[in-house]
């Protein structure tokens, strides 16, 4: 009798270690699901998949140019791109942006008021960047670059005011150069 009791206390026990178990699943997968709707609403969360969409961070707007690249504003007056390979050892900024145009895999960059160029100040630059190649070329005068895009047949896309861009941007999350390449 005492052994039939031990079979049913065991099985009772099995039961609830089952079910508990199951239970306890259940409500991390609840909480899980309920965890990701809320990161969902939240807008300065990076979220796979979001480069082209997302226009700011928790304390910065962002214009995303080709992954990985983005120019980023966090003063309020000044966008710039600070990267590895823009600033690999400190000596160049691309900062004080005011122009900016994507044609794949070029991005094209022109500072137009003080901006750090291998170590120096200048009050003006252009940037090529072949995103492909991960290749940075720098320019201080309109003619330079303009000689180096005639010598290597790339043809300047058209160039954007980057605050107005980012409003638009900001607005329907869509910026001319991804457009592009969404109704191929």
């Amino acid at each position: 009798m005492a052994r039939k009791y031990q079979i049913w206390v065991i099985l009772l026990l099995m039961v609830c270690a089952v079910g508990c178990s199951r239970v306890k699943k259940y409500a991390k997968n609840k909480a899980e699901k309920a965890i990701e709707k809320t990161v969902e609403k939240i807008p300065w969360v990076e979220k796979e998949g979001d480069f082209y969409t997302r226009s700011s961070g928790w304390d910065y707007a962002r214009l995303p140019l080709i992954e990985p690249y983005e120019a980023t504003n966090v003063t309020g007056d000044e966008w710039l791109l600070d990267n590895d390979l823009i600033n690999p050892s400190g000596n160049n900024s691309a900062g004080n942006i005011s122009k900016i145009g994507v044609s794949k895999p070029y991005i094209f960059i022109y500072c137009d008021s003080t901006t750090l160029v291998n170590g120096q100040e200048v009050d003006c630059a252009w940037y090529i960047i072949n995103a492909d190649k991960n290749e940075l070329s720098t320019f201080l005068t309109e003619k330079e670059c303009n000689n180096y895009l005639s010598k290597r047949k790339i043809t300047l896309p058209e160039m954007y005011e980057i605050d107005s861009l980012w409003n638009e941007f900001d607005k329907a999350e869509k910026l001319p150069w991804t457009q592009k390449s969404d109704s191929k």
